[in-house]
């Protein structure tokens, strides 16, 4: 590990963490998306499905650029509204930083990509990690609540592929839940955000049903 990622473990010392992945498929077209990540002995650990196309990017460029945020707006900017986004040019690597209220830019390259498990490990190791401006805000439940639903609606199509019925139906209570502490708690940005992610998840499920 590059000596200044040396910090990583402070940063992602609980285990499993989100943020959001930024990488670019061979003729230089970015994609970003809110993915968890973890590190284990050095690497960073990512879990990406085969069919997405953070995994095609990761495969054929093997490049990335890891955005280590708490502000949920980004997240459910980059999995809604990716064309809002705005990027700033990377230091080592290709894909770009996102601009915005990140804490930490991570640049990394593959090392290994292991199709055994289900999805699949890909391992990165990181480059370049340069401090962010940072999300400056104290704890908020509701801006938590944002991301927990967002990361549960991302597992709904591969739930539904599989013809998982109890799996889909505990995603959609889970994100119900937190659409009713984000009313009581919630500032009217991330009650518009919220209503906005329950609405699609009934759709997908109406979609299912017919």
């Amino acid at each position: 590990m590059c000596e200044s990622c040396m910090e990583l473990k402070k940063y992602l010392r609980y285990g499993h963490h989100e943020a959001i992945v930024t990488t670019v498929d061979s003729l230089g077209n970015i994609n970003s998306a809110p993915m968890g990540i973890e590190l284990v002995d050095d690497l960073i650990v990512l879990r990406p499905y085969m069919s997405s196309k953070t995994y095609s990017n990761l495969v054929s460029t093997k490049e990335a650029t890891i955005n280590i945020t708490n502000d949920s707006k980004l997240y459910y900017y980059s999995l809604f509204t990716p064309q809002t986004l705005k990027y700033s040019q990377s230091k080592m690597v290709r894909p770009p930083r996102i601009l915005g209220d990140v804490d930490l830019y991570i640049e990394c390259v593959v090392t290994n990509v292991d199709d055994s498990s289900n999805p699949p490990l890909i391992y990165l190791r990181g480059l370049c990690c340069d401090l962010g401006s940072g999300c400056k805000l104290a704890y908020s439940r509701a801006n938590s609540l944002v991301i927990e639903a967002l990361v549960h609606y991302t597992k709904l199509p591969v739930l539904i592929r599989e013809g998982n019925v109890d799996g889909v139906k505990r995603r959609v209570d889970i994100i119900t839940y937190t659409y009713e502490v984000i009313e009581r708690v919630g500032s009217e940005e991330l009650k518009l955000i919220i209503r906005d992610i329950l609405d699609k998840t009934f759709t997908i499920i109406k979609d299912l049903e017919s």
